[in-house]
């Protein structure tokens, strides 16, 4: 694991904890527990009004007939936002409420926006397998009928009450 990721899994972790207590004895226990919980229920209102938002937009563009403008970016971070401020911790809070500034969110657009696009653009960075030119696989389809269900050579055709298949709701193979 490099230095990095350990900073980002544990130091954060650690900073918000150590951040918690700095402001608890500065305000008191009650208040920053109410600050913590208060964020949830602002967070989901965020998200939920982002939610709608890129919705209407969509539907909107699909009755005119036009893809939808930039403004799908805005409601996913306006959604970012508000799930950072759901996640109770003080830093996550404020990282949630800086994205929700119009000047923020145009630096993170202008920055990221390009390596989101190309991201989900290949399915989150995986492509899908490839059969040469075409996805279609020639071949022929041969048609089987079963002519007597529980015939003792064809144990795996339907109708045969042998093995897991033929089990009834207790699990027990029915006798056949």
């Amino acid at each position: 694991m490099s230095l990095r990721r350990r900073l980002v899994v544990f130091g954060y972790p650690l900073l918000e904890i150590l951040t918690i207590i700095a402001v608890a004895r500065l305000i008191g226990w009650g208040w920053t527990f109410l600050i913590l919980i208060a964020g949830i229920p602002i967070g989901f209102t965020v998200m939920s009004r982002a939610g709608r938002s890129a919705f209407a937009s969509m539907r909107e563009a699909s009755r005119d007939g036009r893809i939808p403008d930039g403004s799908a970016g805005t409601h996913a971070l306006s959604f970012l936002a508000g799930a950072l401020i759901a996640v109770p911790g003080l830093w996550s809070d404020l990282a949630g409420l800086l994205l929700l500034l119009a000047p923020i969110q145009r630096l993170v657009r202008r920055k990221y926006g390009p390596r989101v696009t190309a991201f989900t653009s290949t399915a989150g960075g995986l492509r899908p397998p490839s059969f040469g030119a075409s996805d279609v696989i020639k071949g022929t389809v041969i048609p089987t009928t079963d002519t007597e269900p529980n015939h003792p050579e064809q144990p795996n055709q339907p109708g045969h009450t042998d093995g897991p298949a033929g089990a009834g709701p207790s699990g027990e193979v029915g006798s056949g």
